[in-house]
């Protein structure tokens, strides 16, 4: 009705036409005048304001074609068919005679083409029945008179008449005949009348029908059309958690009407529910009942909770919701609040249809989301990935829901009954059985419908035929962009910003980078719903070659990267416009500039853009984490140049001395050295003192096969000897011993002055056992990278390189921070500018000169100096300051890892830089008492800059609350340690996958705490 006021109301004399030749096709269609498709067509035309005239004009000729006897009915009727559905070889002749149509054209040779095309398709016309002509016989004269009107002053006429003659004494004889006869007369009107109205009623419910049809497959389209749309919030440089959980919120309520959600988690007897209301986790004890109620329930269904005994755990914050629950295995559940009855329909329908799986799949992507946010800084591109896979899934059992839908309605009309594959044969055979309507899908989905009165309802059954089809062709659709939006996502380089035929922002396939926007002039806004226009308002090219191709109608074009640098592709899907999308490169294609480049120019380019994606990747954790520069993570971030003082300069580290070996006489038993030590192993046995390790120490237990696994642990030794010991069975059980001709009393005299050097100090966490713990770790890592990438990726000289480098990379370290030697202006910081990683690489060389304690003496020259540059740049990479970079360095290598000379030293950088955290990736509890080892010696250090006046380190303070150390550890484990390990389990395939796992458990262990001391905190306050 508010269409039909603003027509009328409109001075358009296009828009009344629009209107009424709409009125006119509708009327013809309810008198089954023309079919629903050719009904279909007709308004599709319509709706396309710039091809209305030349519909008009091709009708005004055919009309003229037929008036003048050059085609027959039939013959138009088929020209109005083929010109409704574009048919192309129609079009290309009337585009031959008249490109445009113009209305005040002369159409000669245009009718002369159509007379051609009619004569060229005689065998494709209708045979159409003649109608039958409903003949009225006038009642007046007046031919122009209104039937109806007339009707009604007859019977005032008569009515007046009948009234006077009762007031008369004579009356006609014939009168009372004639009156029988009227009265017989209004009798069959009235009947009529009656029927009228039936079928009035009748027809009006089929319209009402056929209405709510279309509404419900309206409403359903656009529910599931836009679940890819709610990524935009997420297309931000400045994004943060709280964008994230934002997000998740939206899609859930988009997909599911979910208005809260929680996960719930059991370990070691301990329940762990997770709450979106207030984005907390709480952890309860276990009752026996409810794990028996838990394991119970049936994996991938939706199920009511009202009646488990989860109520307990609630504290009755969601008695205002429906409340459901998924299993996605025994140990881990997530349920649903929603106010409306859409998940009961969902969970209803995927017992019907077997989805529950789906349900499970999708509900296990919120929780890995939400559980990956509070783990580490979360990349939007893994999101939009996963929830693209996952929410497909959905929109695909999404036209279950259309059919239940859709038959609950035709329920009004017929009497349904479903046909099961097995009754399938039985259903049909019967005459009356009526009609059946069949879903194309994997599953046998068939119903028989039966007329519930002696109407026609076809039309209604072919609506929801044509409906469900639609609906499957949105899907399949929605895959083909699927794979589409994914090519852009895992794209590195390219950029894709798509657009809907009404030219509004769609999808955008990564955040838009400051060097992007700034290049292209593009002003993107997350808040705000924007158009092509908007965004590309300041760039008045790319705004211009838009819109050239909208007008052009063109398919698609790729343009020049050097010169316009983006590509315009139009979509189109049979002939109509559906929109576009703008991909646009990285303005700085450095990695392709440097594919040519070889030597020392390739290299200064690679690092130019290391330099350039560390400084973003640490803006963006920035804007991810606000107060991050107050917490341990600073530390990690590195210096700027004309911040370093000019006292520090390179530490030139000290050489060994060695002396050349005769081959000959190095082996073999009447060797210099076979002989030397049998004397030794005689003196050692006269004089063994059990409490100095010694050369007995050495031997193998039973218990060693833990040193190979990750639940080594080395604080659980009893002594300091069984420390050295677990370091000589590293050796041992490589090979290195034997391989490298390692002299075992060498060796005694090695860890013994290496164990003096570590804990001079008394350092809680950088200590003989810190040395150990980061050698064992970096052994197992090695023994992951043979198992996942072969034996040739490491050699053994390498590998005995990795974990001796491991073992002593924090030699000698004096439990303060570098920042904290600069200071204090302390003979380190004076001389060497990576202050305590060269103190320690060049303590390492240092023991390793004497004589006593040179385990590497048997190395030949060439090997030995190879050995020593390994050593010092394993030692080095552990430099906090050179983490950022590191990590971006090794996350661009690892597609085309092997191919250039310096990716094995890198590998083993990334080891050992690795390796120093793995503290942190230990089973929880054991990840804790490292946590705070480490933090005693922060603060102690801020005691100390307290009391000599020097600037205190903010992360250091507060550090016996464990609020704020548990708010440290969180950050710190996020942004430093799960990135790096995350990074290095996918080049190892997933070999490290039980770090990852600790660490995401230690992350979420600390979260508690930290809710809880917050909680204690209020409730102190209060």
């Amino acid at each position: 009705m508010n269409y039909i006021i603003y027509i009328l109301q409109s001075t358009s004399s296009e828009q009344k036409i629009i209107f009424f030749f709409l009125i006119i096709c509708i009327i013809c269609n309810i008198c089954n005048i023309v079919n629903i498709n050719f009904f279909l067509c007709i308004q599709s035309v319509l709706m396309q304001q710039t091809s209305l005239s030349n519909y008009l004009t091709f009708f005004k000729i055919i009309s003229e074609l037929e008036d003048q006897k050059n085609i027959r009915p039939e013959e138009k009727y088929l020209l109005k068919q083929k010109f409704a559905i574009q048919e192309q070889s129609l079009i290309q002749l009337l585009q031959d005679g008249n490109p445009q149509l113009r209305v005040r054209s002369d159409y000669s040779k245009v009718k002369a083409n159509i007379v051609e095309y009619i004569a060229a398709n005689q065998n494709n016309l209708p045979h159409l029945k003649p109608r039958k002509q409903n003949r009225h016989e006038p009642i007046s004269p007046c031919k122009n008179g209104n039937l109806i009107e007339q009707a009604y002053k007859q019977i005032e006429t008569l009515s007046k008449t009948l009234k006077c003659i009762l007031h008369t004494q004579d009356q006609p004889p014939d009168l009372q005949i004639k009156l029988t006869q009227l009265q017989d007369i209004i009798k069959q009107v009235n009947e009529k009348c009656q029927s009228f109205d039936i079928c009035m009623e009748d027809e009006l419910k089929k319209i009402e029908i056929a209405e709510r049809l279309q509404s419900t497959y309206r409403q359903l389209k656009s529910r599931y059309s836009k679940y890819m749309n709610q990524l935009l919030c997420l297309m931000d440089e400045k994004i943060s958690e709280k964008n994230i959980f934002t997000f998740i919120d939206s899609i859930l309520k988009q997909m599911l009407s979910c208005d809260q959600y929680s996960f719930i988690t059991i370990k070691d007897l301990k329940l762990t529910v997770y709450k979106s209301k207030h984005d907390i986790f709480q952890e309860f004890d276990l009752d026996q009942a409810l794990i028996e109620q838990l394991f119970s329930i049936e994996s991938n269904t939706i199920q009511y909770f009202e009646n488990l005994l989860l109520d307990q755990y609630y504290q009755e914050e969601f008695q205002q919701y429906k409340n459901y629950i998924i299993k996605i295995d025994d140990y881990l559940y997530f349920t649903l609040h929603s106010t409306s009855n859409f998940i009961e329909q969902i969970a209803n329908l995927s017992k019907i249809y077997n989805f529950g799986s789906n349900l499970a799949d999708f509900a296990q992507f919120i929780i890995h989301t939400v559980q990956k946010t509070k783990v580490q800084f979360f990349s939007t591109i893994q999101i939009s990935d996963m929830v693209l896979e996952s929410g497909l899934e959905l929109v695909r059992c999404s036209k279950y829901l259309l059919i239940e839908q859709i038959m609950a309605i035709l329920g009004e009309v017929y009497f349904i009954e479903k046909i099961t594959y097995e009754n399938r044969k039985d259903s049909q055979s019967p005459k009356e059985a009526g009609l059946i309507l069949t879903f194309k899908d994997s599953q046998f989905i068939q119903f028989q419908l039966i007329k519930q009165q002696n109407s026609d309802n076809y039309r209604i059954f072919l609506t929801a035929q044509n409906l469900y089809l639609r609906y499957q062709q949105f899907i399949k659709q929605s895959y083909e962009r699927l794979v589409f939006y994914k090519f852009f996502i895992r794209s590195k380089t390219l950029y894709m910003i798509d657009f809907d035929k009404q030219g509004q922002l769609k999808f955008m396939s990564r955040p838009l980078s400051l060097r992007i926007k700034n290049h292209y002039n593009i002003i993107y806004d997350t808040n705000n719903a924007q158009s092509y226009k908007d965004i590309f308002k300041d760039n008045l090219s790319m705004l211009q070659s838009i819109q050239d191709h909208i007008q052009n109608n063109k398919k698609f074009q790729i343009s020049d990267f050097e010169n316009e640098n983006y590509e315009i592709f139009m979509k189109k899907e049979e002939t109509k416009f559906k929109g576009f999308s703008v991909i646009i490169p990285e303005p700085e294609q450095l990695r392709r500039k440097t594919q040519n480049l070889t030597g020392d120019i390739k290299k200064t380019m690679r690092q130019q853009l290391l330099q350039s994606e560390t400084q973003e990747y640490i803006k963006k954790v920035e804007e991810f984490y606000p107060d991050i520069r107050n917490s341990v993570v600073a530390m990690y971030f590195p210096t700027k140049e004309q911040d370093q003082t000019p006292l520090q300069s390179t530490l030139k580290t000290p050489t060994l001395v060695f002396r050349r070996i005769d081959k000959e006489k190095a082996v073999g038993q009447k060797s210099f050295f076979f002989q030397q030590r049998e004397e030794e192993k005689k003196q050692i046995k006269q004089n063994i003192n059990p409490n100095i390790l010694n050369e007995t120490h050495f031997a193998e237990k039973e218990t060693d096969s833990i040193i190979d696994q990750y639940d080594f642990n080395v604080i659980n030794a009893p002594n300091q000897i069984e420390k050295s010991r677990f370091v000589w069975s590293i050796l041992e059980r490589n090979g290195f011993i034997k391989t490298f001709a390692i002299p075992l009393d060498k060796l005694c005299s090695f860890l013994t002055e290496l164990e003096a050097q570590y804990n001079q100090y008394g350092n809680p966490f950088h200590n003989y056992d810190h040395g150990v713990q980061v050698m064992q770790s970096s052994h197992f890592i090695i023994r992951q990278v043979i198992a996942s990438q072969g034996q040739n990726i490491l050699n053994a000289q390498s590998r005995f390189c990795l974990v001796l480098s491991a073992l002593c990379h924090d030699v000698a370290h004096t439990g303060k921070t570098n920042q904290f030697e600069a200071q204090s202006l302390s003979k380190l910081a004076i001389l060497i500018h990576q202050i305590l990683e060269q103190h320690h690489a060049a303590t390492a060389i240092r023991i390793l000169r004497e004589q006593k304690h040179n385990i590497l003496c048997n190395f030949p020259d060439t090997d030995f100096r190879s050995f020593r540059k390994g050593m010092i740049q394993n030692i080095l990479s552990t430099d906090m300051q050179e983490h950022f970079k590191m990590l971006k360095e090794f996350d661009s290598r690892q597609q085309q890892f092997g191919q250039d000379n310096e990716d094995t030293t890198l590998l083993c950088g990334v080891i050992t830089h690795t390796a120093d955290f793995n503290g942190s990736t230990r089973k929880w509890p054991i990840s804790r008492i490292w946590s705070e080892r480490i933090n005693k010696e922060y603060q102690a250090q801020y005691e100390e800059e307290g009391k000599r006046g020097y600037p205190q380190q903010p992360f250091m303070k507060d550090l016996d609350n464990l609020k704020v150390m548990s708010k440290n550890e969180m950050g710190f484990f996020k942004v430093i340690v799960r990135p790096l390990y995350a990074s290095l389990n996918t080049f190892l395939k997933g070999h490290l996958q039980i770090c990852v796992d600790n660490l995401d458990e230690s992350i979420m262990e600390w979260d508690k705490i930290f809710q809880q001391q917050q909680q204690l905190e209020q409730g102190q306050q209060q």
